[in-house]
């Protein structure tokens, strides 16, 4: 059974496989908004993980 409040209201009377279509679509969307996310804040931090990987090594020898 599906929750219905994660669907539209539209959708909430349609066939079960228009509401399975919608769903994967939307999990599509969010796993690649978060493939995103993750690649930015990657590009975001290296810069600030290497020099924090520097220090670390300096300050332990």
């Amino acid at each position: 059974m599906i929750p219905q409040k994660l669907l539209p209201p539209a959708l909430r009377s349609a066939p079960v496989e228009e509401q399975l279509s919608y769903l994967l679509q939307r999990r599509r969307t969010i796993e690649r908004l978060l493939k995103s996310l993750e690649a930015y804040s990657e590009t975001r931090e290296g810069p600030q993980r290497e020099e924090r990987g520097a220090r670390q090594s300096i300050e332990a020898a």
